[in-house]
């Protein structure tokens, strides 16, 4: 769960009532999206003035990473069973991907030529 007036995101096991996890975000911004992943990670977009991203919260050591630079916030984001990120960028008509387990941080247009219809 968000609770963007403390900045930070809340994790509850499957089986408790109890919170597990407290996370920080890093800055202030605009989540719009958050994916909890089954092995504890959590992804979500974060999107300030010049500056929109995809991080993620890894639950192995509790570290949170930028894994996508994006030119707008995600109005839809996706995570696959291999972590490959999908970004719907509305105001740009596209969806890209990046594969987080490349060493390159590439990403590339998989749907949408820019122009809407």
């Amino acid at each position: 769960a968000l609770a963007r007036s403390l900045n930070k995101i809340f994790s509850w096991s499957t089986t408790s009532f109890s919170c597990r996890q407290q996370i920080p975000i890093s800055t202030a911004g605009a989540i719009t999206n958050l994916i909890p992943r089954f092995n504890g990670d959590i992804y979500y977009d974060l999107c300030s003035t010049n500056d929109c991203r995809v991080e993620k919260w890894s639950a192995k050591d509790n570290t949170t990473h930028i894994v996508m630079s994006t030119p707008d916030n995600c109005q839809g984001l996706f995570v696959d069973y291999y972590d490959t990120i999908y970004c719907s960028l509305y105001g740009f008509h596209q969806v890209i991907r990046r594969f987080v387990n490349q060493s390159i941080n590439a990403t590339e247009i998989v749907a949408g030529n820019g122009t809407a219809g």
